[in-house]
């Protein structure tokens, strides 16, 4: 057994138990409230932040506005950015509000048009350092996190309850709680807290908890990762707190923290059971990237329902930009591809307009009509690109640089999809969980991973699976190659195909592991697609045609019985010269593909094929374990059900 990041597995574990314990949650329990979100497929965001969204209108006006947008829920901002509520409130009071009530007003909206309720806030507090400049984030040299008026405010709880958080939000959270009875909560702004904050009440937690008068500054202080585990236990703590406030006062919301925690690969660790979703809006720098990767990371989640929200008007790329509705889509194939809900997001009070009330009908529409081929499903894909919370802890709790390297993991799951290969980024606990479902594991730059994933592994290649590690992947296991067991290794040399590969047996399966440290994306090289195909690997999709040259990607995931092979059209171009899907959003709508002919493996024969829209139409041919598939007017996303005779 090598002895590898258990010290900190065991020390998360305990964190984790005493959240759990805090949360008055059994062990073991599993969250019911949250069952319903499964099967919303699409909802929406009205991100009005402090604006007054709304006002001037009469209830069934603004009913009137977004009826015919078939949503699940209707989402408004009780606190925005700027620090200021927008309902009924002595709580930092909107100047303007004057008798209007948002809160209560589109909470009349959705039970007249029987949707659920959800309430955004934001816990940046940007404004909030006037008042109090002692709440404000602020690093070793007391530097304050923002600009100008945008500081960051800290969110970690003080002893004495005079900070933010005692002081503005758990009162505001309890009573809107009381009050509207959301269905959600979705907090936004944890995604800029800082790792570590000197502001007075970090610093009082600190000596309390260890006696010193001042937290260590400098990674070279011994105290560092203490106080960097610390910081990071405070953190989950506020949010275990916001999470306590509302199911207190109203036991069926659903708590949500925006970015936090595996919704993508700043933080994979798996969240504790006072979270009911996972969430996150990508509509900023490369959206469309950023959705994958995010669709790649929640595909293998089902235990905790997810979903990714878009802005449907613009994107914000280097500048404000309006994005095409073809490019909203295809994010949102993507999003519907993973599991996911899709939440979209009308930026300001933008919805009274009728373009935006007219655009998110349009993105509705496109989600319903595949809904029979969402819902709760589970993912069937062929490849696993490892997310390491053990390098993670490393890095983020214990100081030490260059262990948890996210962007070779993404290039490298972001490059096997672009061959066709359909690809997960489990951390290591879904690892461990479902890794037979796998045939190829990717670990890519991680260098340590905990025991019991080292143990997990050395099952899967035993049993016939290809462990695939590059750069310097698992370069801090001691004897990588005997501890697995494995033997013959064969190197291929500089003038081969895929140089600096190294082969050995292991069991029935296969170790490989590839000197190369960084490869780029896009792959134009196709190195990803030499490699996979070097060790054997075929992608579970073999396109045969296609009616001009399409970048697609594919996700195959179980609908019980059933099987769904999602199929989503990336090619990007602009005035007619195609470009990396990434680099654009105003992009051209060239139409439907004429036709997709693609070759998958299937085991059984289906009964019968269905596909989601049905301006998609399907023929298919099976043979010995091979399905061959027409398809005709694919318009950016399709689902194809195989369905399985009883």
């Amino acid at each position: 057994m090598i002895g590898i990041g258990s010290g900190t597995r065991l020390l998360l574990l305990g964190t984790a138990l005493c959240l759990i314990l805090l949360a008055g949650l059994p062990l073991g329990a599993e969250p019911r409230r949250n069952d319903w979100y499964w099967d919303t497929v699409v909802n929406l965001h009205i991100d009005n932040h402090s604006l007054l969204a709304g006002k001037g209108y009469t209830v069934d006006e603004l009913a009137d506005m977004v009826e015919g947008i078939d949503v699940s829920m209707i989402q408004v901002s009780a606190m925005g950015s700027r620090g200021t509520t927008t309902y009924q409130t002595r709580i930092r009071r909107h100047p303007e509000i004057e008798d209007w009530d948002t809160l209560a007003a589109w909470r009349q909206v959705a039970d007249r048009l029987d949707k659920r309720f959800g309430i955004y806030i934001n816990t940046r507090g940007l404004f909030l350092h006037h008042s109090h400049p002692e709440w404000v984030q602020l690093n070793a040299m007391g530097k304050g996190k923002g600009k100008g008026e945008g500081l960051d405010i800290c969110m970690r709880a003080s002893k004495d309850q005079s900070g933010a958080l005692e002081r503005v939000f758990l009162p505001m959270v309890k009573e809107f709680g009381l009050r509207d009875k959301p269905d959600a909560l979705w907090v936004d702004g944890d995604h800029a807290r800082t790792c570590t904050c000197y502001c007075r009440n970090c610093k009082a937690a600190w000596k309390e908890r260890t006696g010193k008068e001042g937290p260590p500054v400098a990674p070279e202080d011994p105290d560092w990762p203490h106080w960097l585990a610390f910081q990071m236990e405070r953190l989950d703590g506020y949010r275990m707190e916001m999470a306590r406030s509302i199911h207190e006062v109203c036991p069926s919301c659903l708590y949500t923290s925006n970015h936090s925690w595996r919704f993508s690969g700043r933080d994979p660790r798996s969240p504790p059971p006072f979270v009911d979703t996972l969430s996150g809006d990508l509509s900023h720098g490369l959206a469309l990237r950023s959705t994958r990767v995010s669709a790649m990371a929640l595909s293998p989640e089902d235990d905790v329902p997810h979903d990714i929200m878009h802005n449907i008007m613009s994107v914000k790329l280097r500048k404000s930009e309006r994005a095409s509705f073809r490019r909203i889509v295809q994010m949102g194939g993507l999003t519907l591809a993973s599991g996911s809900v899709w939440f979209l997001w009308a930026p300001g009070d933008s919805i009274l307009k009728e373009e935006v009330q007219g655009r998110a009908r349009r993105c509705a529409a496109f989600a319903r009509e595949r809904e029979g081929a969402l819902g709760r499903t589970t993912s069937l894909k062929q490849v696993a690109v490892v997310l390491s919370e053990t390098c993670w802890e490393r890095e983020r709790l214990e100081g030490m640089d260059g262990y948890y390297d996210r962007a070779a993991a993404e290039r490298a799951a972001l490059g096997i999809e672009d061959a066709h290969y359909c690809v997960d980024m489990p951390n290591e606990v879904l690892l461990e969980k479902r890794i037979d479902q796998y045939s190829t594991v990717v670990v890519s730059n991680q260098r340590v991973l905990a025991e019991q994933t080292m143990d997990a592994l050395r099952g899967f290649a035993r049993r016939g699976g290809l462990l695939l590690v590059t750069g310097r992947g698992l370069e801090d296991v001691p004897d990588l190659a005997g501890f697995l067991g494995a033997h013959g290794g064969v190197k291929s040399q500089g003038d081969d195909a895929v140089p600096g590969l190294t082969t050995c047996r292991v069991g029935k399966g296969t170790l490989a592991l590839w000197e190369r440290i960084d490869i780029p994306y896009p792959d134009e090289d196709s190195l990803w697609s030499r490699v996979m195909d070097r060790l054997g690997m075929k992608p579970a999709i073999r396109v045969q045609d296609a009616s001009r040259e399409a970048q697609m990607v594919f996700s195959i995931r179980g609908k019980g019985e059933a099987r769904v092979l999602h199929v989503t059209d990336l090619t990007s171009s602009v005035n007619g010269k195609p470009i990396v899907p990434s680099m654009k959003n105003n992009i051209d709508d060239p139409g439907p593909l004429r036709k997709v002919v693609i070759r998958m493996d299937l085991p059984w024969k289906p009964s019968r094929v269905t596909t989601f829209p049905l301006l998609t139409q399907a023929t298919h041919e099976w043979s010995k374990g091979t399905l061959k598939l027409s398809l005709t007017n694919l318009d950016v996303h399709t689902a194809v059900v195989f369905h399985r005779k009883r």
